[in-house]
């Protein structure tokens, strides 16, 4: 996350009764998502939240929750400012796909699996 008006973050901590969560699919049933970090800044005088989910493209699941966190994105991106899939790269970069832009979304939103997410981060797809 850049620090332009940054205010305050939140550690989401999962399946707490007060914890955020968003709903993705796997294998046909609903299932929880927790993003980690909620994020808290100030652009032009209001405040704006962010999400912030650190991502294992290689986990069996990330895929789905990726496009569950896109979806997310779809219905209620208006609510928030960025909503980010982040990964640690290569020579420890940190890549960021915000899919709460209507062109990364897409991508996510067509993922067919664990290699197809790792292209996108990685700009190949």
């Amino acid at each position: 996350m850049q620090s332009d008006g940054f205010v305050a973050w939140f550690r989401n901590e999962p399946r707490k009764p007060w914890s955020f969560c968003v709903p993705y699919r796997r294998k046909g049933e609903d299932r929880p998502l927790y993003p980690d970090l909620i994020v808290f800044r100030r652009i032009k005088g209001k405040l704006q939240v962010d999400l912030l989910d650190p991502h294992d493209p290689g986990l069996p699941d990330a895929s789905e929750k990726a496009v569950g966190l896109a979806r997310y994105a779809e219905r209620h991106g208006d609510f928030f400012g960025r909503i980010e899939l982040a990964v640690v790269g290569e020579k420890n970069e940190v890549k960021r796909l915000d899919v709460n832009k209507e062109a990364i979304r897409q991508k996510i939103l067509g993922v067919g699996g664990a290699d197809h997410l790792e292209a996108i981060f990685k700009g190949q797809a």
